[in-house]
């Protein structure tokens, strides 16, 4: 293989094997080396999972946030650096996270839920079903090859796909339950 990429060495070569390499490489060498010069351009301009980075500043950046709970995505708080906000993470939509959360002290605090797209309307059901009135607040798309990567494979790429901010009011039904029962 490193032969391959040098047609000097192999002009210098004799046999069978040897001249059908250098044919191989007078018709695969500019293709292949235009591949790696591809493959180097789209690892230095790569954004893998943007979309979970840009939630995060947008919700470093928003006044308005003091809770945030992902249902899904990573909560990467050093792109957060809001340590005056605490957060909750389950790694899919979950009815019984959702509860022990809203049952907490400071349940009132958590105003902000993210979760992955394929993800909103299982999250959006439970929410609501908790008595949460939540609204769409933004939606991050991420890199454009992360689209494409999830399109080829979804079942293995669900962090690639956007991220849904939710701003929520509530909870009523946390609120309702006596603190002896919480």
């Amino acid at each position: 293989l490193f032969l391959a990429a040098d047609p000097e060495t192999l002009a210098s070569l004799r046999g069978l094997w040897w001249q059908r390499l250098q044919k191989l490489w007078r018709r695969a060498g500019p293709l292949t080396v235009g591949l790696h010069i591809a493959a180097l351009a789209l690892a230095t301009t790569n954004q893998s999972q943007a979309n979970l980075r840009q939630a995060m500043v947008a919700l470093r950046d928003d006044p308005g946030a003091t809770g945030v709970v992902s249902l899904g995505p990573e909560l990467q708080t050093y792109f957060l650096a809001r340590p005056d906000i605490p957060s909750e993470r389950a790694s899919s939509p979950n009815a019984v996270f959702v509860g022990r959360l809203l049952r907490l002290e400071n349940a009132a605090a958590f105003n902000r839920y993210l979760a992955f797209e394929p993800d909103q309307m299982k999250a959006q059901i439970l929410l609501a079903g908790f008595g949460l009135d939540c609204r769409v607040r933004s939606r991050f798309e991420g890199w454009w090859f992360d689209r494409l990567l999830y399109r080829l494979n979804p079942n293995r790429n669900r962090r690639r796909t956007p991220v849904i901010v939710w701003e929520c009011q509530g909870p009523a039904i946390a609120l309702a339950v006596p603190p002896e029962h919480r």
